[in-house]
């Protein structure tokens, strides 16, 4: 019984009988310290959080991102760092860290 193959990146490589092919190896530059490669920039930090937001809001804050060829999580960022850069500048300067938030639903 002859063995099987994986089809590899392109199907019908595999069906027409077509080999894959290794890429050949990428010489490190001349002069390059081995385990010295520059590490990637990481992304900023992100956070999961869920809020209650009115039904309209989001609505229109998903077509924005779907015209916009955005991510909803984009257009929010960006939405949300205008609106904190309006109100330090309105008082004048950065708002100070707080210790605690309130969470959940307020007690009446």
């Amino acid at each position: 019984m002859a063995k099987r193959r994986a089809m590899g990146s392109n199907v019908l490589d595999a069906v027409a009988g077509i080999e894959d092919k290794a890429p050949a190896p990428v010489a490190p530059p001349a002069g390059a310290v081995p385990g010295s490669a520059e590490k990637p920039k990481s992304a900023p930090a992100t956070v999961r959080q869920s809020y209650h937001m009115d039904a309209g809001n989001v609505e229109k804050i998903r077509a924005a991102a779907w015209w916009d060829r955005s991510t909803v999580s984009d257009v929010v960022n960006e939405a949300v760092r205008q609106y904190v850069e309006r109100m330090e500048k309105k008082q004048g300067g950065p708002y100070k860290p707080v210790a605690e938030v309130r969470r959940g639903r307020p007690i009446r």
